[in-house]
């Protein structure tokens, strides 16, 4: 958990909580590109889902697939008012006729894809379904990046692109842009912070003339650099994060691809395996989600616009849904073309029959798609067996934690056994009444079943000494 600590005194409400961890919209960590935002209330909870204008004001970061960073949303202000001011320009690309095809300007709105393959598929995506959405491509002129126009009232088809896709713009992305183009961009924590400064993450202070990081985080213009270097230093950072990965997958460098979201790899995965069984028509085929899932991995292929040939639901993943899959794999007519499922789940860790699973991939022939994201490729080897296969270092270190919890598991029985067999014999010697001596002696022979499972053989016979009656003194 990263540390939230900062000089100075804060304010504390009632209760003895400090202030500035009770502010509705805190950055968490306390970071200008946080991912997580606080929501200290119930009631704060219920606005953001409710759409409250305030609740939703008070939010500058949040998690980047469900909420645009400031950053972002004042890019796309930005791309706006640009598209607009070139309507006056006559030699602007933005003629009456891409006006006309997009509506009116005073209901415009726009996404920010980083490249223009991206920025083609939300197209496609936007055309597709029963209503489709006219919409104007264009450069943003910083990069690769893209922007793709629309009227407002398509924004909630447009996010759910972003959301469920994942192939998003980074919020350091954004904020180079908006430097790029000699816009204030206003620092997120000092409000929160008692300090009064700006926090940032150590990526941010990279020096800017040894690290290609330093530029794409906006220390300095990327107009300093050519294309073809700036190509390079991509290259060269991405290569060496993908070798890593593939050290530790046992996999070659090129069998690796990052993504810059779970969902957007998630989603890559869907139209490999459209484009392996269907080619252009992604309508062949139909996709298996096995188990239930983080929720967008279900939405993601239930979506017509994306998965048009539909999807099977499997939410227990249990062997009975696995017998239930081979039924639907025999019937006739039936083509799969791939099984999306977790190991483990998320939210329920629950656990699929892999091994059951790959037999029923080779044999049908379909794609099986493994999120691993819980256990990590760091742990389980999911790609060189048809089951699972545990890293040798952590099978150690599992033993050896088995091993302590043994040790702590025992000692704890032998004490609690001491400890009811002395009570036994204490309260045998004392001289109580005879009922209270049964209870305790009932008492400490049931929790010694109940805690060993086992049963004591005692030689002696569990008969209570009588009580000699008091000898009364006629004195």
């Amino acid at each position: 958990m990263a540390s939230l600590s900062c000089s100075g005194v804060s304010k504390v409400k009632k209760g003895g909580v400090p202030e500035k961890y009770t502010s509705l919209g805190r950055p968490l960590p306390l970071d200008e590109h946080a991912c997580s935002v606080s929501f200290p209330r119930w009631a704060d909870v219920v606005g953001y889902e409710e759409g409250d204008p305030v609740t939703h004001l008070a939010l500058k970061v949040g998690y980047p697939r469900f909420k645009f960073h400031d950053s972002i949303d004042r890019l796309r202000k930005h791309m706006i008012a640009v598209f607009k001011l070139s309507r006056l320009d006559d030699a602007s690309t933005a003629t009456e006729e891409h006006m006309a095809h997009i509506g009116p300007m005073d209901t415009l709105s726009c996404m920010i894809w980083p490249t223009p393959p991206v920025a083609g598929r939300f197209t496609s995506f936007m055309e597709a379904g029963d209503g489709p959405v006219p919409v104007l491509t264009k450069s943003v002129g910083f990069g690769e990046m893209t922007v793709v126009y629309f009227q407002e009232e398509f924004m909630s088809k447009a996010k759910a692109f972003w959301q469920h896709c994942g192939e998003i713009v980074s919020s350091r992305r954004a904020t180079a842009a908006l430097h790029e183009f000699s816009i204030f961009v206003p620092d997120i924590t000092p409000k929160f912070c008692t300090c009064g400064k700006r926090r940032h993450s150590k990526s941010d202070a990279l020096e800017v003339d040894t690290d290609f990081l330093g530029r794409f985080c906006g220390e300095i213009s990327l107009a300093d650099m050519s294309p073809s270097d700036t190509l390079v230093e991509r290259d060269r950072v991405l290569g060496t994060v993908r070798s890593r990965i593939g050290e530790m997958c046992n996999e070659p460098v090129e069998n690796v691809l990052i993504t810059v979201s779970g969902m957007a790899a998630i989603y890559t995965a869907l139209r490999m395996a459209q484009a392996v069984f269907g080619g252009s028509d992604v309508s062949t085929g139909q996709i298996v989600v096995f188990g239930f899932p983080y929720i967008d991995t279900l939405k993601l292929c239930e979506r017509k616009e994306l998965n048009p040939a539909g999807s099977h639901f499997f939410g227990f993943g249990h062997a009975q849904d696995i017998v239930d899959l081979e039924a639907l794999l025999r019937r006739p007519g039936t083509r799969i073309k791939a099984l999306f499922t977790e190991f483990p789940s998320n939210p329920l860790l629950r656990c699929p029959d892999l091994r059951t699973l790959t037999r029923l991939a080779q044999e049908f022939d379909f794609i099986l798609v493994v999120d691993d994201t819980i256990a990590t490729y760091a742990t389980v080897d999911l790609l060189h067996s048809p089951g699972v296969k545990v890293r040798f270092c952590h099978v150690v270190l599992i033993i050896i934690i088995i091993i302590i919890i043994i040790i702590i598991v025992v000692i704890t029985i032998i004490t609690i056994t001491t400890i009811i067999i002395a009570m036994y014999h204490i309260t045998s010697k004392l001289l109580l009444c005879k009922h209270c001596a049964a209870f305790l002696h009932f008492f400490a022979f049931f929790c010694m079943q109940s805690l060993l499972t086992i049963r004591v053989a005692t030689t002696r016979h569990l008969t209570y000494p009588k009580q000699p009656k008091p000898k009364h003194n006629n004195k």
